[in-house]
């Protein structure tokens, strides 16, 4: 039952739905993420290279070349990066005191980066493991115009920067995780909204098919679920009013059923017992002849009455008297009439009353 419910058919197609946007709007944010990040990163490190390369060039005109250190410091503190210094040669001459000092007069192994700030240009690099600062950096150049240096050097820690690409991960996959469950809860309430009309008609053709003719189903909405309520409710009542013939025909059939079998018991029980006198059986006997011809005539009528249903029937039309007709029930009420101590008298308008039908 739990495999073919609607509602979870339902909920599982909109669940796929959900979990694919999810995934895909995921590796796109990481992506963009990641780039967005990388890039911002760079700038700020552009933006403090571009701010120590002022103070370097303002140090060497004022000839106070001791607060390079300070500011190096304050740099390496604020974006957690470390500085280098290169001069022409691309030997390092000065690093900040998070960098490891043995740099120090070793030249910058990476030929595009110093040939870069060398031709005036800004240039960044993300190395690997194997180089030479012992973990995978980011490093970018800054070019300089005073004094024996070429440029000047940020160096961050992808690691670090991972960890702060971690970071934001984190948060996107919480957002994501909490947007995804919040979905999952309308998904779940819509799914249930929208088959509920469909499991009241289930109901409601579970009790027509048990006999409850009279059950309807509620229409709650103008759209093609209220149609279809609206439709299902104009089958229940052609099927009641179905239901009511069915019975009323039952009810009929009896009634002409019973009349002639209760004239044929009562003249062959006159018989038996001696009430018809011998000489006037021939005369009843012709009477339970003609109602054994009708109780034929009513079970072909029957037969009639369902090839009419299918539209197969032609009616024979003909001209009969309806006198005759009137005698011939009388007769066959005789027997009944006698029982109760009744008698029936009749006047016709005319000899003959021919009708055509």
């Amino acid at each position: 039952m739990f495999k073919k419910s609607i509602v979870i058919k339902q909920f599982l197609l909109y669940m796929a739905t959900i979990s694919f946007c999810v995934i895909l709007m995921g590796g796109m944010l990481s992506v963009i993420y990641t780039t967005h990040y990388m890039s911002e990163t760079k700038q700020e490190l552009i933006e403090q290279g571009e701010k120590i390369a002022g103070a370097i060039n303002k140090a060497y005109n004022t000839g106070n070349i001791n607060n390079l250190a300070y500011e190096m410091q304050v740099l390496e503190d604020y974006m957690g990066a470390g500085v280098l210094l290169v001069n022409k040669e691309g030997v390092i001459v000065l690093a900040s005191p998070g960098m490891d000092s043995s740099l120090l007069g070793h030249v910058l192994a990476y030929d595009e980066l110093v040939k870069g700030i060398q031709e005036g240009n800004v240039v960044s690099l993300e190395t690997g493991s194997s180089s030479i600062f012992g973990t995978p950096m980011l490093i970018v150049g800054y070019p300089l115009s005073e004094g024996q240096l070429s440029g000047i050097f940020m160096c961050r820690s992808m690691p670090e920067i991972k960890v702060s690409l971690n970071e934001m991960y984190r948060a996107g996959v919480f957002c994501l995780l909490l947007a995804f469950l919040l979905t999952a809860l309308v998904s779940l309430v819509t799914s249930r909204k929208m088959t509920e009309p469909l499991m009241d008609m289930n109901r409601a053709a579970k009790e027509i098919a048990g006999g409850n003719f009279e059950k309807r189903v509620e229409i709650k909405s103008d759209d093609e679920m209220g149609q279809l309520a609206e439709s299902f409710n104009h089958m229940a009542e052609s099927l009641e009013n179905i239901e009511k013939s069915r019975r009323a025909f039952i009810a009929n059939v009896s009634h002409d059923l019973r009349s002639p079998l209760t004239s044929i018991q009562g003249f062959l029980t006159a018989m038996l017992d001696g009430t018809i006198p011998p000489e006037k059986q021939e005369r009843y006997l012709r009477i339970v002849l003609e109602e054994s011809q009708r109780l034929s005539r009513l079970a072909e009528g029957i037969v009639d009455m369902s090839r009419a249903q299918d539209s197969k029937i032609v009616l024979e039309e003909t001209d009969f008297d309806l006198n005759e007709i009137i005698r011939e029930n009388c007769a066959v009420l005789e027997p009944q009439m006698e029982e109760k101590g009744m008698r029936i008298e009749v006047s016709f308008a005319a000899k003959e009353t021919m009708v055509h039908a």
